[in-house]
This record gives C-alpha cells, sequence and structure tokens, in this order.
C-alpha cells in the first residue's frame, strides 16, 4: 500500500509537513497514523470483493449441485417415464 501513497504523493497523501526529504534524494514519512487512513479503505474494499466473489461462487456451486437432470423430475426418473421436453425454451 505503499505503492498507493507513492502514486498519490507522499506530500499529497500525508502532509507536506510530515515528508522529510533526505540528501541522498529519499523521503522519510513521519505520520504511520495518516498513512494507515490512507491504506484501510483499499483493504476494507479488496476484503468486500473477495468476500462477494467467494459468495457468488457458493451459490453458484450450490445451485449447479441441487438441479434435478436436465428434462426430467425426480418422480418421473424413478418411474421410467420418457423426457419431458419443455416448449418455452
Amino acid at each position: 500500500m505503499i505503492w498507493l501513497i507513492w502514486l498519490v504523493g507522499e506530500e499529497r497523501a500525508l502532509g507536506a509537513d510530515n515528508v522529510i526529504h533526505t540528501e541522498g534524494g529519499g523521503k522519510l514519512l513521519t505520520n504511520p497514523l495518516a498513512m494507515m487512513k490512507w491504506t484501510v479503505p483499499f483493504w476494507v474494499l479488496g476484503c468486500v470483493q473477495i468476500s462477494a466473489g467467494l459468495t457468488l461462487l457458493r451459490d453458484c456451486q450450490r445451485r449447479i449441485a441441487c438441479r434435478p437432470p436436465a428434462g426430467r423430475s425426480s418422480a418421473a426418473a424413478k418411474e421410467g417415464a420418457p423426457l419431458m421436453v419443455d416448449e418455452a425454451t
């Protein structure tokens, strides 16, 4: 998530007073609370997306597993009845 702060700009994300420029061209970021405030919403959003995807996959698996064989009801399949064709599809 440091990449996100780098992309926006350290001074803009953390405030110019909280960034110290060193002689070698490096930067010291001195406000960890501001970094957390910038990165936590993105972590939360990522977790929400992952949980939504897993919920959709689980629901899809349940629907596929619970679906009866195509064209037959369970009672008709036991009796050996011929396949029923649905004209609506």
